[in-house]
């Protein structure tokens, strides 16, 4: 990123790119690093602290719920490799990570029901999918998880907008029946990072305070994954518990 704005100009970037909230975390400025030339601050501080004032953005229904006809359910989910994941991939594609975890009962998380579930309908053909859905027994929780891998460069602003919009869109009543959930199953937003990746180090960069009010707000967990292949969750930042590290 060569350009530098200032702080209205950012502003003025984020608020046209929420005329559009279903597609809004896909915009760039949402990953812009750096500070405004004028205030001094960081991008995503600033644009932390206007999502958290902004009203649509905070209203239950800005972003729309799509409902599929087909189940979110896919059959041919069993763990093996398919078309756009293939056991060739490099072990740190992400895709190739959700596909290794299917199956596997992790910490905190509990037991990796599905991996790239679809949102998308008949009419909104581009909704995207949903990483990881992990299900704990014991407290009857569902996590729709966005996974980052260990070389990502995404930043956690980034994260945030686009689990929050997954879950969102979602249809939360057809996602517990399609799995055979209980209709009272508690379905929670997580994030699921390496360490020294660049949304982990934003999380605990204590100097964006903003960014950790917002994951708070919109009620979003984070998740510290390790190992290779053999893959285990180290730590936990629940927001309920304050983000006070857990495990580790």
């Amino acid at each position: 990123m060569s350009k530098k704005y200032n702080k209205n100009e950012i502003l003025t970037i984020v608020k046209a790119t929420l005329s559009k909230p279903l597609t809004a975390y896909r915009m760039e400025v949402y990953n812009y690093t750096g500070e405004t030339k004028d205030t001094k601050e960081k991008y995503t501080e600033v644009i932390a602290g206007w999502l958290l004032e902004n009203e649509d953005f905070k209203r239950t229904g800005y972003i729309p719920t799509l409902t599929r006809k087909s189940s979110y359910r896919t059959g041919t989910h069993d763990g093996n490799a398919t078309t756009g994941i293939t056991s060739e991939d490099p072990p740190r594609k992400e895709e190739r990570i959700a596909l290794d975890l299917f199956g596997k009962n992790l910490q905190f998380i509990g037991d990796i029901k599905d991996y790239q579930t679809p949102l998308s309908n008949d009419v909104y053909k581009n909704a995207g999918e949903l990483d990881l859905l992990g299900y704990n027994k014991e407290s009857r929780q569902l996590n729709i998880i966005e996974l980052k891998g260990p070389e990502s460069i995404e930043t956690l602003l980034r994260c945030i907008m686009e689990v929050h919009t997954y879950w969102s869109v979602v249809d939360k009543d057809k996602l517990r029946r399609d799995f055979n959930l209980s209709e009272n199953a508690n379905i929670r937003k997580a994030i699921l990072v390496f360490e020294g990746t660049t949304p982990y180090d934003d999380f605990m960069d204590s100097s964006q305070d903003k960014i950790t009010t917002l994951m708070k707000k919109l009620e979003i967990d984070l998740y510290v994954l390790c190992g290779s292949k053999n893959y285990s969750v180290a730590k936990a930042y629940l927001h309920n518990e304050d983000y006070v590290e857990l495990g580790g």
